[in-house]
């Protein structure tokens, strides 16, 4: 009798723990792409299941894979800004000279010192930046073709509406090489980086 009870309770938790890890087993399933509604996007509340509803779901992720490109072209130029300054305000603190500061500024080799003014801003961009990435990461995990499209199409558009800005430019330009065996300098083409 202590064996049929323990049988039975054996048999009646694995029928409960089967039963809740099918549920969340169906939750994470992940057969391949679907097409259709009724997908939990961030919210319990937000599972659109009518067509308008998940055109609506499908723009507002296109404009969110847009905003992505977006930051992340302000971000180019904003590093930029931060190191300058960041290198200024060092140079300001210790009085240098302008033309002392405005080489020290200019130095890319250099990390500049953490100065709060750069470096909470900095870090705050990229909060939001992170916060955009992993709701889309999100959205594309319910394995909804619509969302996954939506969200591509909505990168390659910001990239090729952003992502031409703040880039670095290469150009090229003749340097001095080593001497020679023969003791002529020879000149060689080298990749400067510019900023636009």
């Amino acid at each position: 009798m202590a064996m049929g009870e323990v049988m039975g309770m054996n048999m009646g938790d694995n029928s409960t723990s089967s039963a809740s890890g099918g549920a969340a087993g169906q939750g994470m399933t992940m057969t391949g792409f679907h097409a259709g509604g009724g997908d939990v996007v961030w919210l319990a509340h937000f599972a659109p299941t009518t067509a308008p509803a998940i055109l609506g779901t499908c723009a507002l992720l296109f404009f969110m894979g847009l905003l992505s490109r977006w930051l992340h072209a302000i971000e180019r130029g904003l590093v930029a800004y931060w190191h300058d300054e960041a290198f200024r305000r060092a140079e300001k603190r210790r009085g240098s000279s302008s033309t002392a500061t405005a080489n020290l500024a200019y130095d890319a080799r250099r990390a500049p010192p953490w100065e709060a003014s750069c470096d909470v801003p900095r870090g705050l961009f990229q909060l939001l930046q992170s916060g955009i990435l992993y709701l889309l990461m999100l959205a594309v995990m319910t394995m909804n073709a619509y969302y996954f499209v939506a969200v591509l199409i909505g990168l390659a558009t910001g990239e090729s509406a952003f992502g031409r800005f703040g880039r670095k430019r290469w150009t090229s330009v003749a340097v001095p090489s080593h001497t020679s065996a023969n003791g002529t300098y020879g000149s060689t083409r080298e990749q400067v980086e510019k900023t636009d």
